[in-house]
């Protein structure tokens, strides 16, 4: 909350910003503003400080990073390189670009640029945290301690470091380790927002509901969304009685997030007896949720325009995020139910896919996805190539079909190549974008074998059997040591046995996807 110092404050900085040309000048509104995360008017300040004086590094560097908050990935990396090129010893500059890099889902460069900016240096213990973050984010864990334990000796008072060592920690499956040193950093900053959440994460990972929720809930200190920002001034909804009350429920994160969430609807129906529900959603997700809620009111929000606004003017009582759902309906085990409402496909597409699959021939309809999404650290972790899945799609008796969105015609075209197998895609299947086509599809497929992204959410929501692939020490969505998906009744779990060993987990795959084919119904 805005006091009113800061807002005097702000005040006596636009008028500085409407009187000065002087490019230092604006430079400090443009932090002060970075500081309050008003990133549109701190962008401003420090392009017109560049217009004025083109040559100064630490405007480049101040808006690229001001453009990394903002998701505008590709500008900032112009920014930097701009700074870099002024200042080619700079390790400061060099720092920044690697993180950028990281951001970028381009590890190897980002490491390259810090170790560079290490060796200019040596003994400065924020650049030894970035360097540790990088490593990790790169798949170099050992690595990644090492420097971080090095950035730590320098620095003991610094919890970034102390977070950033249990997040390796955690992937190591050092679960204990990973505890102590998120505990570490928030003795040093009881309000450390990521802290608190990464200690979420890794309570709900081990099935501590109630003290995971309660951290998780940090996750909108961590970035507030536009959606959050837009509904600051309405009430959010406290738990009482929606009776004769209207409320709006919310998306946050990932559309596989969304569909996972999406499971407690329902119990909101039931437990809350709202008078009214509102949910706004990805417009992809629309049509499904309709047919499977139709006492909902769906609402298409893009959460990457503007259009979260209209959200104010719905008429609504309370507000919820979807997320805050799964925080009240699932504080245990139990929780989950055995029979979950399944999402509606479109019957008429379902019987057009029927057909189309149909002239494939007799046997099982698998439909594959080898790499998953979201957030660099996350996509590594869930990253395998089309080459590596070439034994199990040797496996004879089945047609593969493709369920990747973001392949291409020649990464599929090299795989056939090089592997001997077909992998069925049709052209004018939007994976990406058309949802409800893709759920048709799904619909009718005996088995999707997948690396853990939207897709398996999707399969499983809809009650199609789902093998899930998922990385040693996965997220806390799928708990710890489980072979079974508590979201998803129909799908099956199987988990790395080491860090980076994709190749055992899908050879047990292999097996498993050959006794199907040798009983009498030929299906799982």
């Amino acid at each position: 909350m805005n006091t009113d110092s800061d807002t005097d404050d702000t005040a006596l900085f636009q008028s500085l910003a409407s009187e000065t040309d002087d490019p230092r000048a604006l430079n400090e509104l443009g932090r002060h503003y970075s500081q309050q995360k008003d990133w549109e008017k701190a962008s401003r300040c420090f392009r017109r400080a560049i217009r004025i004086d083109p040559k100064f590094t630490g405007a480049w560097v101040n808006l690229g990073a001001t453009l990394r908050a903002l998701g505008k990935l590709d500008e900032a990396y112009r920014c930097y390189e701009k700074a870099n090129a002024l200042f080619p010893d700079s390790a400061d500059v060099l720092s920044n670009f690697g993180n950028l890099l990281i951001d970028m889902y381009r590890p190897r460069e980002g490491v390259e640029k810090l170790e560079t900016a290490h060796r200019l240096k040596p003994e400065n213990a924020k650049i030894l945290t970035n360097l540790g973050a990088a490593l990790r984010a790169s798949g170099e864990l050992d690595r990644a301690i090492e420097h971080l334990i090095r950035a730590n000796a320098l620095n003991p008072l610094d919890p970034t470091t102390y977070n950033n060592m249990g997040t390796v920690c955690a992937e190591q499956g050092r679960f204990q380790a990973a505890r102590e040193n998120f505990e570490a950093a928030l003795s040093i900053d009881p309000e450390y927002a990521a802290a608190h959440l990464n200690r979420g994460y890794l309570l709900l990972s081990l099935g501590s509901f109630g003290a995971g929720w309660a951290e998780y809930a940090w996750r909108f200190r961590t970035e507030v969304s536009p959606i959050e920002r837009s509904l600051i001034n309405r009430s959010g909804w406290d738990g009482s009685s929606l009776t004769g009350r209207t409320i709006l429920v919310w998306p946050e994160q990932g559309l596989g997030d969304e569909i996972m969430f999406a499971t407690c609807l329902q119990n909101l129906l039931d437990e809350g007896k709202p008078e009214r529900c509102l949910v706004a959603c990805d417009p992809r997700l629309v049509p499904l949720f309709e047919r499977t809620y139709p006492s909902i009111e769906f609402f298409p929000v893009e959460r990457q325009e503007h259009t979260q606004d209209e959200l104010v003017t719905l008429p609504f009582d309370v507000h919820v995020s979807m997320g805050g759902l799964v925080e009240r309906y699932r504080r245990s085990f139990s929780d989950f139910p055995d029979n979950p409402i399944r999402l509606l496909p479109n019957i008429g597409k379902v019987e057009d896919w029927s057909q189309r699959l149909s002239t494939l021939g007799n046997g099982l309809k698998v439909g594959i996805a080898w790499r998953g999404g979201g957030r660099v650290s996350k996509r590594r972790r869930r990253f395998t190539s089309l080459s590596d899945w070439c034994d199990l799609l040797a496996v004879e008796g089945i047609h593969w079909v493709n369920l990747q969105y973001d392949t291409t015609p020649s990464e599929i075209l090299e795989f056939e190549e090089v592997c001997g197998s077909s992998l069925h895609h049709w052209p004018d299947l939007d994976l990406r974008r058309d949802i409800d086509e893709v759920a048709a599809l799904v619909a009718n497929l005996d088995i999707v074998i997948q690396m853990s992204n939207a897709s398996a959410h999707l399969a499983g929501a809809l009650g199609t059997t789902v093998w899930n692939i998922i990385p040693f020490a996965a997220d806390w969505r799928w708990f710890q040591e489980r072979t079974d998906a508590l979201w998803y009744p129909s799908m099956r779990l199987f988990r790395q046995e080491r860090p980076a060993d994709w190749g055992s987990v899908l050879d047990q795959v292999a097996v498993a996807l050959r006794e199907p084919l040798r009983s009498p119904a030929g299906r799982p």
